[in-house]
């Protein structure tokens, strides 16, 4: 994420993604989805490098490619093969944003966002088309289609419907046009804030030309599983499992990212008014006055209970919307230098408060992806949020705090995500737990 240009060779990312779609998938219970479109700008253009398919669609119109429809919200393409020849080894992407757009710094100048609106954003993706039908050819989600004519291209657009986490402003839209005279498949992805008007004029003002060795942009090359990885991720999900291992409040763990650091937690405590605590040690992804009332009580916030579709036949549907009483989790976190250097601590980084049900005997993960766990919005006494030093020898006790659905309080427990062990193929990972009795 420090050099998202890095991001843009095609193999290793992709195929990490399908790695990361399948485990997921494992561990909830519910239907991979292909593109988990984020919030945070510089998430999404990662997602926009790794996440779409090489191939995308194209319009039924362009040369030598062939569009059909797919249930009721999906879209397969397939390329001639006889329509592919060979793209220059280098090409260049050039495009003149509108009045109103700047460019954001990221992926070669082919990223914008608007002046008065960071997170309203667009990105233009570069491939090279394969032939003939591939993995990837399927698109999945899709809404509202429009195919324009723009400079003498032929532009698809589509909206993806998106996904119950990532509903509103971080849902994507698309168009995807095809310059065939240099055989580049141009996508522009972008949010669901800005106008596709807008977007038409960013693509009136782009062309795709060939390039040179010292001024170019990059392109993904065409990718897909072979038999040999299709086999080993089958094997891997046939095998795979999550583990939850319980631990005692209070035992001492060993920080992954620095073995001379040990940390406990205990002290479970639950509070439902804050007016005794400081404002600024609260951090929220929204605003503090969303969740927490003048008179220091906690608003209640709202949980939405969705039916996943398949994308292809169903998209996901809002079945209940509730406004859910919270309760703020405290828990305190102890900190142990037993090296002879300065050690760095990141205090909200070491665990996680997370909502687990019983089956059988085994701890698992809550399928609705809407309850997935507390929101980490509390850290106190350690100097800054973000990190503090601890020296050698020295012990500092944290205080951090989750918000907690009230009536999700008894399947809470705080999980340590980075502290994990698996066997040689990662099939098997086991995290350690403790339950919150607060």
């Amino acid at each position: 994420m420090k050099d998202l240009k890095s991001q843009f060779k095609p193999t290793p990312e992709r195929f990490l993604y399908n790695i990361e779609q399948s485990i997921a998938e494992a561990e909830s219970g519910v239907k991979a989805k292909r593109r988990r479109a984020p919030i945070k700008l510089i998430a999404v253009i990662a997602a926009l490098i790794v996440a779409i398919p090489v191939g995308v669609f194209a319009a039924g119109r362009l040369s030598g490619m062939n569009v059909t429809e797919v249930g009721n919200y999906a879209v397969k393409f397939e390329i001639d093969p006889e329509a592919v020849k060979s793209s220059p080894k280098y090409v260049k992407f050039t495009v003149t944003a509108p009045n109103g757009y700047k460019s954001s710094g990221f992926g070669d100048g082919t990223v914008f966002t608007r002046e008065d609106n960071d997170e309203a954003f667009v990105g233009f993706l570069l491939t090279r088309p394969e032939g003939g039908d591939t993995d990837d050819d399927l698109m999945m989600n899709i809404t509202n289609k429009e195919e324009r004519e723009i400079n003498g291209r032929a532009v698809l657009f589509a909206d993806d419907a998106g996904y119950a986490e990532t509903k509103g402003e971080s849902m994507l839209r698309y168009a995807v046009y095809f310059e065939p005279d240099v055989n580049i498949l141009v996508t522009c992805i972008y949010s669901s804030s800005v106008d596709r008007e807008d977007v038409a004029e960013f693509i009136s003002e782009s062309s795709v030309s060939e390039g040179t060795k010292g001024d170019h942009t990059e392109y993904q090359l065409p990718f897909k599983l072979d038999d040999e990885d299709k086999n080993s991720i089958k094997e891997m999900l046939e095998n795979f499992s999550i583990n939850y291992e319980l631990i005692n409040e209070g035992e001492y763990l060993s920080d992954q990212n620095n073995e001379k650091v040990k940390f406990a937690v205990g002290n479970f405590r639950y509070t439902d008014n804050v007016k005794d605590f400081k404002k600024a040690d609260f951090t929220f992804e929204d605003s503090y006055s969303k969740h927490i009332a003048k008179d220091g009580s906690l608003i209640p916030q709202k949980r939405e209970t969705w039916k996943h579709g398949d994308g292809i036949n169903s998209i996901d549907e809002l079945e209940k919307t509730e406004y859910i009483n919270q309760k703020l989790l405290l828990i305190d976190v102890t900190y142990r230098n037993t090296g002879t250097a300065v050690a760095d601590i990141f205090p909200d980084f070491n665990c996680g408060a997370v909502y687990l049900d019983k089956l059988g005997e085994k701890l698992v993960n809550n399928p609705d992806e809407s309850r997935l766990g507390g929101i980490n919005c509390y850290v106190q006494n350690s100097g800054k949020q973000e990190e503090f030093s601890l020296e050698a020898g020295d012990t500092r006790t944290v205080t951090i705090g989750f918000m907690i659905d009230e009536d999700l309080m008894d399947k809470t427990y705080i999980m340590f995500s980075s502290i994990f062990s698996s066997d040689d193929d990662f099939s098997n990972i086991t995290f350690k737990a403790v339950k919150v009795d607060g």
